[in-house]
């Protein structure tokens, strides 16, 4: 908090992250994290109806939204390695998705062609933890390096 209200505690702070982040050094405190369980419906606090979370510092999550959904997911589209989204738009169905994402599960099986779908909204909070594992799978399925963030 004294660092929000300081510029040169920030900038000092922000320079700290920039070259830890350069070097890829991750800081010892971005290895821990606090599991928290909440109430998926209000009131109700039965083990089976609660949802873990694990929380890490906020300049952690920030770092993995610049770099993996800002850059990266940019970097991608600029280099032709995501696809337009065919199924949301304005009229759309999910039925459509789904019946896609079958047809294309079932054709996988067939031709014994290996692939995976992966279910993320990337953009959000708790699933931002997703996208170093999926970088990593996305390279190791051979992603062009060019989508890579510099």
């Amino acid at each position: 908090m004294a660092a929000a209200d300081s510029e040169v505690l920030s900038t000092s702070h922000a320079d700290k992250l920039t070259e830890f982040a350069r070097r890829g050094v991750p800081l010892a405190r971005w290895k821990v994290g606090v599991t928290v369980l909440l109430e998926k419906i209000a009131g109700v606090t039965f083990v089976n109806k609660l949802r873990a979370t694990c929380l890490f510092e906020a300049d952690f999550n920030y770092w993995t939204k610049l770099i993996f959904a800002c850059r990266k997911m940019k970097k991608a589209r600029e280099e032709g390695g995501l696809p337009d989204n065919i199924y949301f738009r304005a009229g759309g169905h999910y039925d459509d998705a789904t019946m896609t994402k079958v047809m294309f599960c079932d054709h996988s099986k067939i031709m014994r062609h290996p692939a995976a779908i992966s279910e993320a909204d990337l953009g959000e909070c708790f699933d931002r933890m997703a996208h170093p594992p999926t970088s990593l799978a996305m390279q190791s399925w051979g992603l062009p390096k060019k989508t890579l963030p510099r």
